[in-house]
């Protein structure tokens, strides 16, 4: 009997090391990434799993990269090497893991430096489970989000599809992509492509897919078979309790396992100092406009990192009120938390 493909599964990273802050969503542990990672690939490792796949948002790259306003003063260039490093410092974990693996662009994804990281090329790739005689063919799709962040399957993304669809003496087909094919995502942000159902029509008429895995929505959804065609979503594993996932694949059945690799928050038990930004930290009492104006009080920085070194966890409470009062956007502030 021939022995099942193993995948390991992750997705979502957001993970910063070399850039400054964390995700402005502050359940995505950004900083805590590098050790976790570390810690999921040792548990494929000791699992033998045959394949890694990372189905995006391996780096939080701020926003103000990914979607440039010059508006405000905000310089992209100082940022760039540290996205960079980041890229590095995930693939070289990667590398050092020993298992093969795949990884592809999310929405929070610098495409061009991680191209620089990356192989570019390296979209469609057959595999075997150790000394088994079936092989299956992984192919990843680079999609993107368009107009109205709604995800789309477009130009080389959609032909090499369509192509791999048409390929009637391809091994069974295992397929990557971030973003959500099925299940119906119910949210005010997108997370389902606008060709959703073609996408999801056409591979299963094929009988070619074996397995379709995504990324993007957090919540993650449990493995579903279509047709002869198993879906599956990862959770995310920036957000506690940090899951990543176990296929095992074989031409007439997938199943999955769901790992969550901590038992508690990842600062339980630390002690917690809250600060306010606004004249304590910075030295404007009311906070209402970009990046520019913000200056730290002298010796802020200092005592911030004292804290930190000391072991507590540093929580800043910013005022929201230009928001409300219509000077700035959420998207701003953001802009002004990574300055």
């Amino acid at each position: 009997m021939n022995k099942p493909l193993t995948i390991g599964h992750i997705t979502d990273l957001h993970a910063r090391r070399s850039i400054y802050g964390s995700s402005s969503i502050v359940a995505r542990r950004s900083r805590a990434m590098s050790e976790l990672l570390n810690h999921a690939l040792a548990h494929f490792k000791a699992r033998a799993v045959d394949l890694i796949v990372v189905t995006g948002d391996l780096v939080d790259v701020p926003t103000f990269i990914l979607e440039p306003n010059d508006y405000y003063h905000m310089p992209v260039a100082p940022w760039l090497p540290l996205v960079e490093a980041d890229y590095r410092q995930i693939k070289t974990l990667l590398d050092n893991a020993g298992i093969p693996y795949v990884v592809l662009p999310g929405n929070h994804d610098y495409e061009p430096l991680m191209w620089q990281v990356f192989d570019r090329s390296c979209n469609v790739v057959d595999i075997q489970a150790g000394t088994s005689d079936t092989p299956y063919r992984v192919a990843r799709f680079c999609d993107r989000e368009w107009e109205g962040h709604v995800p789309r399957r477009f130009d080389r993304e959609r032909k090499r599809w369509l192509e791999l669809l048409a390929d009637k003496q391809s091994p069974p087909q295992i397929h990557l992509q971030h973003y959500v094919i099925t299940p119906a995502v119910a949210s005010s942000y997108p997370h389902n492509y606008l060709e959703a159902e073609e996408l999801l029509c056409r591979t299963i008429a094929t009988e070619q897919v074996v397995l379709s895995l995504a990324g993007h929505y957090h919540r993650g959804s449990e493995l579903q078979k279509i047709g002869n065609t198993y879906f599956a979503v990862g959770p995310a594993f920036s957000e506690f309790p940090h899951p990543i996932r176990i296929y095992e694949v074989t031409p007439e059945q997938v199943t999955m396992e769901t790992i969550p690799l901590c038992t508690e928050p990842h600062n339980a038990g630390r002690r917690v100092v809250f600060l306010d930004r606004d004249g304590v930290i910075n030295d404007l009492p009311s906070y209402h406009t970009g990046p520019e104006a913000m200056h730290l009080i002298p010796g802020a920085a200092e005592a911030l990192l004292t804290l930190k070194q000391a072991g507590y966890a540093v929580i800043v409470i910013t005022n929201q009120s230009a928001v409300g009062a219509g000077y700035t956007s959420p998207r701003i502030v953001d802009m002004v938390h990574e300055r």
